[in-house]
């Protein structure tokens, strides 16, 4: 019985690290990546009022969204943007 956990074990193991190396070789992690970007950057580009409505339906962190949209106020440039999701 334990020697079948422990081949079980392992072909999960190997069939996780498959998934990972594809993961990070397919072109289709870029395009839902971009995905989410482009929901965040629709989302700020909303007025307040409406922006506070809808994150009253969303499951992430509103201050992420608010703090995201001050920021949009002082630079336009994507890549600072991004760089304000990674802090």
């Amino acid at each position: 019985m334990e020697a079948n956990k422990n081949t079980i074990g392992q072909v999960f193991f190997a069939l996780s690290i498959l998934m990972l190396i594809y993961m990070l070789i397919s072109p289709l992690n870029q395009v839902l990546s971009n995905i989410s970007e482009f929901f965040t950057l629709t989302l700020i580009n909303f007025p307040m009022s409406d922006l506070l409505h809808i994150l009253g339906g969303e499951t992430n962190p509103p201050l992420y969204f608010l703090l995201l949209k001050a920021m949009s106020k002082l630079t336009s440039d994507f890549a600072i943007l991004k760089v304000f999701s990674a802090i």
